[in-house]
């Protein structure tokens, strides 16, 4: 059953065709150790098919705010999703000509979900982006919910069973050794904590809906619960004219 369903969610992956299956240039990514000397492996190439992992450079994902045309590329600035922490709230990134790129440099726009690696400290702004993979929107691929259980397996697969924090929406997502990258020790992982998860994007039509879990991290901030709506305090009629 858990093949069935683990074949379902791949094939309808490839059918959207947005959030591919990643093409590794190399060891699992560094969050932290930025490329040095803005040095890069990658070949100038054609936009890929399937999203770009760079073993040796930094990482990070964000909603693109602002585009401008420069000198030496395009300036863009980048804007975190709620629950995820690459370093910065929002950061500068020069896309140069000479970046790879998985998509057509027309379909860039403001509101993108875009993942880039660049060459040099973070704090060295506008960062050169090395090679970038882009998404719809942050929401499509980005899940922040509360551990309801965790329910893991001896081969290094299972489900989380989570709560979506905004509206309580309990989602199930499977995560395999190989496939899913763990910023966390599942063994540590208690009831009621935050974790944020980045995923396919697509779910299966079951309840609850069930995902694929491409990372699966701490929310380093935890996020408040939706406030309760207002209640009235009563409904007032308005007064009828001639005492009616």
């Amino acid at each position: 059953m858990k093949k069935a369903l683990l074949a379902l969610l791949c094939a309808g992956f490839l059918l959207l065709g947005g959030c591919g299956p990643r093409t590794s240039l190399g060891e699992a990514p560094s969050e932290s150790e930025p490329l040095k000397n803005g040095e890069s492996s990658l070949p100038e190439s054609e936009p890929k098919e399937t999203n770009l992992l760079v073993a040796d450079a930094a990482m990070y994902r964000g909603t693109i705010t602002s585009m401008a045309e420069g000198a030496s590329g395009l300036l863009l600035t980048l804007e975190q999703a709620k629950g995820t922490n690459f370093g910065a709230a929002s950061i500068e990134a020069l896309l140069p000509p000479e970046a790879v790129l998985t998509f057509p440099i027309g379909e860039l726009e403001e509101g993108g979900y875009l993942e880039i690696y660049y060459g040099g400290p973070l704090e060295a702004q506008p960062v050169t982006v090395i090679a970038a993979n882009l998404y719809p929107s942050a929401e499509m691929v980005n899940f922040n919910g509360v551990v309801g259980e965790l329910r893991p397996d001896p081969e290094g697969a299972g489900t989380i069973v989570l709560f979506d924090i905004e509206n309580g929406q309990e989602v199930v997502y499977h995560y395999a050794a190989g496939q899913t990258q763990l910023y966390l020790d599942l063994a540590q992982i208690q009831s009621e904590d935050q974790l944020n998860i980045f995923h396919r994007g697509i779910y299966t039509m079951s309840l609850p809906p069930q995902g694929s879990a491409l990372e699966i991290r701490r929310i380093s901030e935890p996020l408040p619960p939706p406030a309760a709506p207002a209640q009235p305090d009563g409904l007032e009629l308005p007064a009828l004219a001639d005492g009616k």
